[in-house]
Formats: C-alpha cells, sequence, structure tokens
C-alpha cells in the first residue's frame, strides 16, 4: 500500500518510507501480521509505503494484508527471497526490512525521520527489546534475552537503510542461509562506512518459544556460521562470534551490572547460555563433518 496521497511527493525533509515484510503463515503465535501492520498504520509519521511478500501462506495472511488495504506479493520464497523481493518492489528513498513478529511504537518512523534530517544518516539503528507473546518461554525466556540485549551480545538490530548505500547490495540466497541473512547484508553495507544515525524508540519483538525452539534456533545459526565462511575473512568472522557472545570484553563488569539484585535470574541465565551455545557448536559441527 502507498503513503498518505497528500504526502506521496518525496522531499528531503519527507523521505519516503518503503516497509518491506516477508510473511509466511504470520497470523499466529509471536508472527502476528495484523498486530505489525496496525501498528505501522498508527505511526506519526504518514509518508511510507508497505511491502508484504508473502510464500504462499494458508493461515489468513493474505486475508489479514487485504484487511489493511495492503497490496501482497505471492510467491514461493526465502525471507531473504521476500526481502530481496520488496527491494526491487521499493519506490522508496529509505527501506526498512521488519518481520511480521515485530511491533512499531507510534513515534519510531517520525524519530528516524527526524534523525535522517539533523544528521544526513545512511542508516537508522533501532534497537529492540523483547516481548511475551503467549505462554511462559523457556526459563523465563523473555528476561533472559533482554539481558542478554544488555550485555551487548546482539548484533541483530533493526536497520532503516538509504536506497543510495545500499545499491546494488542484496540478501544472500544460498539455501544454506536458513538465519542470519540479515548479517551478511548488513556486514555489506557497513564496508561501505556509512553514516549511522541511532534512535531511542525501541522496537517490540515477541516470542513465544518452547525448550526445543531455543536448540533448534541455535543450531541453526551453527549451520549458518559455516555458510558465511562464503562471505566474510576468517577475521571478520572472529570478530562477528567475539560481538555476538556474551563472554566479550567488558562482559564481567556489564553482568554484574544487569543483574545486581536478580541473583535469582543468574543460574537461569548460565543455563540458557549453556544450553544455546552447546546447540551453536553442534550445528556447526554438523555442517564440518
Amino acid at each position: 500500500m502507498k503513503m498518505d496521497s497528500e504526502n506521496k511527493q518525496s522531499s528531503s525533509d519527507s523521505p519516503v518510507i518503503s516497509i518491506v515484510v516477508p510473511t509466511f503463515n504470520s497470523m499466529s503465535g509471536n508472527r502476528r501480521i495484523d498486530r505489525l501492520l496496525r501498528s505501522i498504520f498508527n505511526q506519526t509519521y504518514r509518508n511510507f509505503e508497505v511491502i508484504v511478500v508473502d510464500s504462499l501462506s494458508t493461515d489468513g495472511t493474505v486475508e489479514a494484508c487485504k484487511e489493511f488495504q495492503v497490496s501482497v506479493i505471492q510467491t514461493k520464497c526465502t525471507i531473504s527471497e521476500a526481502d530481496n523481493i520488496g527491494l526491487e518492489k521499493a519506490s522508496g528513498d529509505f527501506i526498512l526490512f521488519i518481520d511480521s513478529d515485530m511491533e512499531l511504537l507510534p513515534n519510531l518512523l517520525e524519530e528516524c525521520v527526524e534523525v535522517i534530517n539533523s544528521t544526513s544518516a545512511d542508516c537508522i539503528n533501532m534497537e529492540f527489546v523483547c516481548v511475551e507473546s503467549v505462554g511462559s518461554p523457556l526459563l523465563n525466556y523473555v528476561k533472559l534475552r533482554n539481558l542478554e540485549l544488555s550485555l551487548g551480545a546482539a548484533s541483530l538490530n533493526i536497520y532503516i537503510y538509504s536506497r543510495k548505500i545500499i545499491g546494488d547490495i542484496r540478501f544472500p540466497q544460498s539455501k544454506n542461509h536458513i538465519v542470519g541473512e540479515e548479517y551478511i547484508f548488513r556486514h555489506h553495507i557497513l564496508q561501505k562506512n556509512p553514516q549511522i544515525g541511532t534512535v531511542k524508540t525501541k522496537t517490540l519483538h515477541y516470542h513465544d518459544p518452547k525448550f526445543t525452539w531455543v536448540i533448534r534456533r541455535s543450531w541453526k545459526y551453527g549451520k549458518w556460521f559455516e555458510e558465511t565462511k562464503r562471505h566474510l575473512s576468517t577475521s571478520e568472522n572472529l570478530s562477528f562470534i567475539k560481538y555476538n557472545s556474551v563472554m566479550n570484553e567488558g562482559f564481567l563488569n556489564r553482568f554484574r551490572k544487569a543483574t545486581k539484585n536478580k541473583a535469582n535470574l543468574i543460574p537461569s541465565f548460565m543455563l540458557y547460555i549453556y544450553v544455546k551455545y552447546v546447540s551453536f557448536a553442534f550445528g556447526y559441527i554438523s555442517t564440518i563433518l
């Protein structure tokens, strides 16, 4: 769906933001395309378009999009392929890639545009926080994940990219890129030394994982890490591990600060980290054997 008719024209003060959303059966659990779309159309900044690329959902995802008068591109595709299709269709000055298990707070796009205009930023960094969707996540998963994020252990901050800085960069479409496709894309963007702005408003990321979900997800990241060797140098891969590992520089000081008065959370956190990294290791080993 295109932006409001009164704001269709792009200008340096009012850039068009294209929001690309890949979907597949995104009407259950933590994935709710209707929740995401509602948050998009409640934005205080109105100069945007929404491009949904759906991999042949059968659960009402497309019908939910139609309720918001959003057109949907339907084709069998991976997340990377969906993002690339959306990028080709986008007409905006800036592109936001976002998943259906997320939600935007009302002033997010407006704050992004303010930073773009005040700093001439090529990219906008938007951090996220995890929130519980339904049920009781593994070992109070949301609290553990947010603790991990607060320790600087995640590289998966969401970016808005200018069309100019993207250029001919695209998401990797190897069949082995089952997760982490955004990291390779972002890595190539950062090699251009873009001007990066940061907004204070965080994006909400919904979770309702089970024990097996955390194991499978970590195992997939282990398999994916081997695939990155085709795209990144050894030093870049080591940098990625250091950036994503909670055992990085200054970890103990941040850990003590983050867990102050939360002693009951520490045993669960250490078990959570153990499960994640053992699963990651088995995923990696299964790829190289």
